[in-house]
């Protein structure tokens, strides 16, 4: 990770084969790994946080990595049913009692370019230890935006020249300790937050054979992205004589605001306001062998239940309201929503190793739920609502050859 400066999807896409990962200019991942996925906010390959799923804030930036994991579908029992490509995990750095120490890390270029990270370990006792993260960095980007006159009325919009500039913070905090022989606790804390570009696409009036991307974006609106992240986890851990039992407890909220010029031109013709709000709870208890059998097996219970606003709308300015003013615009309400959704699920998986071969079992039953209201700002009375419910029973079965140290032969059939 440190040698490939991966620090953002974008280089993890580029790492692993039969992975096509990148990050869409609304900030939200496209993914796909051996051609299954789904692009934004479906996720159909899932993505973790120490064990966390990031619904809202997968493109954030968590640093003081101690690895990454790939794990390649079709997936359906541990990881969720909606990752049926797999997913793609972070595990960060766990917080040692053994010694203090520290990183600082900076990088320097152009574009105005500065990236400051840093992490501190500071042991507390003999079983209590502290681990911190922050990091800072600042980009001018490659694009920029003339600010050219109005060509009808000749009006400045005073934009800021670097349409591309980029400012991102964030830092996450750990606490681990032992409470006993038995039972560890480790409780964490991150913040992240973005303010960058958001859909700052050009459009190329070039011919066939004679088309490069352009530098310049000449709009009455730079695009823009906001984003904050909060989230917590406490993950509390209790082994006894042939099994561990461990439950994952999560909270995350993001504030996620675009501005878009919808018509990239100095013409005040339409831009969009976007702002959503995501809160997210999980909850799960997961019980794994811990002998040195050939049975092996995990299973557990889990709930998450997410609530996502949205309150945007579509400012109209003077030239598609006809108005011979340039300050007149029109705030219509674009999607005004609301939705809810839960799952509740349990399940398990098992795998029984004789010689060379390797067999295993999985089952997930999986209880989801989706409501969405939507409100219409015009007409009072005539918001628009669904709902919709299932459970689905996910099985799964894998066989493996081990064929030699370097290689295995297997196949994979899941729901």
């Amino acid at each position: 990770v440190e040698r490939r400066n991966i620090k953002g999807l974008n280089k993890i896409g580029l790492a692993v084969p039969n992975l096509n990962l990148s990050m869409r200019t609304d900030g939200y991942p496209n993914v796909t790994i051996r051609g299954l996925g789904a692009y934004g906010m479906t996720q159909g390959v899932g993505f973790y946080l120490d064990d966390v799923q990031l619904f809202s804030d997968a493109s954030s930036r968590f640093g003081d990595i101690e690895r990454i994991e790939v794990l390649k579908g079709p997936q359906g029992v541990l990881y969720g049913g909606s990752n049926i490509g797999g997913a793609v995990k972070y595990v960060s750095k766990a917080p040692s009692t053994e010694a203090m120490s520290g990183r600082l890390k900076v990088l320097a270029g152009e574009q105005g370019i500065w990236d400051i990270e840093g992490d501190i370990n500071i042991p507390l006792s003999d079983k209590w230890a502290l681990r911190a993260f922050a990091f800072t960095r600042e980009d001018d980007g490659f694009m920029t935006n003339p600010g050219s006159l109005s060509p009808v009325f000749g009006v400045d919009y005073n934009q800021p020249e670097d349409v591309g500039a980029v400012e991102q913070a964030g830092g996450r905090i750990l606490l681990h300790g032992e409470l006993s022989e038995t039972l560890s606790v480790t409780a964490s804390m991150r913040y992240n937050e973005y303010d960058g570009p958001v859909n700052n696409w050009a459009r190329e009036m070039g011919t066939p054979q004679n088309m490069q991307y352009p530098f310049i974006l000449d709009t009455d609106m730079n695009p823009t992205h906001k984003r904050e992240t909060l989230g917590g986890r406490l993950e509390i851990n209790a082994s006894f004589n042939n099994f561990d039992v461990k439950s994952i407890t999560s909270y995350t909220e993001t504030d996620s605001d675009r501005y878009t010029d919808v018509d990239l031109t100095q013409l005040f013709v339409v831009n969009t306001f976007r702002p959503q709000r995501f809160e997210v709870i999980t909850q799960e208890i997961r019980f794994s062998s811990t002998h040195d059998g050939p049975l092996n097996w995990v299973g557990g219970i889990y709930f998450m239940d997410l609530q996502e606003r949205m309150n945007s709308f579509q400012d109209l300015g003077w030239l598609l309201l006809g108005a011979d003013d340039p300050s007149v615009h029109f705030e219509n309400p674009f999607e005004i929503r609301q939705e809810n959704k839960s799952n509740l699920a349990a399940f398990g998986n098992a795998t029984y190793e004789t010689g060379a071969w390797e067999l295993g079992l999985g089952l997930r039953i999986d209880r989801w739920e989706s409501e969405e209201e939507n409100f219409n700002a015009e007409f009072q009375g005539d918001n628009h609502s669904a709902s919709k419910d299932d459970v689905e029973v996910l099985p799964k079965l894998s066989v493996t050859r081990h064929l030699n140290e370097n290689a295995i032969a297997y196949l994979t059939v899941s729901k």
